[in-house]
């Protein structure tokens, strides 16, 4: 369930938290023929509801592992070319939101969309609210979900090069490891 209780919602979005894919198809062709006027020149696939999720945020949010269209649809989102690297108000991107909603398919989708740009270091250095990184964010996530959280942490370090800056502290001033020291969790 998503509140959607001032939120302003765009075509695309509300679509998208529907699972109407032919629409969504639909609305990525009528794009194409340019009859679509661009929305303060951003692209309308990457148009921001009130709180600057876009339509890959609701589709994290609404995300069902039961449902094989719900997976259809982030990947149309992916192949259409929506940014990945947006934050919303709370300074969440689409990595964080995968993290946070516990969907190692989708963030693993999300990883491999991000290494196809030139931006791949800073997308996934990209740090939330907390000044934490998409390895703090797996940590934090694997005390609600051990088994999501564990695939999460091990596609990141399968997969990123670079971890230094993932390794940095938080706006509390804690370190992964001290964090998770502080939880318990150490076995990870």
């Amino acid at each position: 369930n998503i509140c959607l209780k001032d939120e302003e919602v765009t075509p695309l979005i509300l679509a998208t938290i529907l699972k109407k894919n032919e629409f969504i198809k639909e609305f990525f062709k009528i794009e194409k023929s340019k009859k679509f006027v661009k929305n303060k020149g951003i692209p309308s696939i990457n148009v921001l509801s009130k709180y600057n999720n876009t339509a890959l945020n609701f589709a994290i949010l609404t995300f069902s592992e039961e449902n094989k269209n719900d997976f259809d649809t982030i990947n149309l989102l992916l192949n259409e070319g929506i940014d990945i690297s947006i934050k919303n108000k709370g300074e969440t991107n689409s990595l964080h939101l995968s993290i946070d909603q516990g969907h190692p398919d989708i963030f693993l989708a999300l990883l491999k969309k991000a290494s196809e740009s030139k931006d791949f270091d800073k997308i996934v250095n990209s740090k939330c609210a907390k000044n934490e990184s998409i390895l703090f964010c797996a940590v934090d996530s694997y005390k609600f979900d051990k088994l999501s959280g564990i695939k999460i942490i091990d596609l990141i370090f399968k997969n990123i090069e670079n971890i230094n800056s993932l390794l940095e502290a938080n706006s509390d001033g804690n370190t992964i490891i001290t964090d998770t020291a502080e939880r318990g969790t150490l076995e990870l």
